[in-house]
């Protein structure tokens, strides 16, 4: 019985951690899609597999099964910096969100299963909002986000940019 309580827990990890990724990822290409008009794509997993589909007007790129790992692209020239600036933080806030939010229903359960099931939600949510805020470079030993920017880094970089001249 062991075995498969086990099991289950490890389905249920992966699970969490792929819906987590996606809704991540959305915070990032919802703002995106908002302010540019234009084609956004999310890309999930690391492959050379490119199966691939429309949600609206979102394209969803698999590229092969691994659950930690999300990457969103748009046109920047489509974007204005404060676009470009809400979609880079739309990621980590969202992550922020759900897990406050789930530490409330958490608190909320009586059922083991589930308030574990919760807690275990909101302290990944927890970390990746705090990975992803706090303005770094990834080591290369990060997997596929080795040599790439966090979130907070995108945004204090656009940050210390000069403000576009209006006219």
């Amino acid at each position: 019985m062991e075995i498969i309580q086990m099991a289950a827990n490890i389905c249920a990890f992966v699970i969490v951690f792929q819906i987590t990724t996606i809704i991540h990822e959305l915070g990032h290409a919802i703002p995106a899609r908002i302010f540019s008009k234009d084609k956004v794509a999310i890309y999930l997993g690391v492959g050379n597999s490119n199966r691939n589909f429309k949600i609206g007007g979102l394209q969803v790129v698999l590229r092969g099964f691994h659950p930690l790992t999300g990457f969103v692209s748009w046109n920047g020239e489509k974007l204005t910096r404060s676009g470009k600036i809400i979609s880079s933080l739309g990621g980590p806030l969202i992550s922020l969100m759900v897990g406050i939010g789930s530490i409330l229903i958490a608190g909320k359960m009586s059922n083991t299963i589930l308030n574990n099931l919760f807690t275990f939600i909101a302290y990944y949510n927890l970390f990746q909002f705090i990975v992803t805020a706090i303005p770094f470079k990834y080591p290369s030993w990060w997997g596929a986000y080795g040599g790439t920017t966090s979130d907070g880094y995108k945004v204090l970089t656009l940050l210390k940019e000069k403000a576009e001249p209006t006219n």
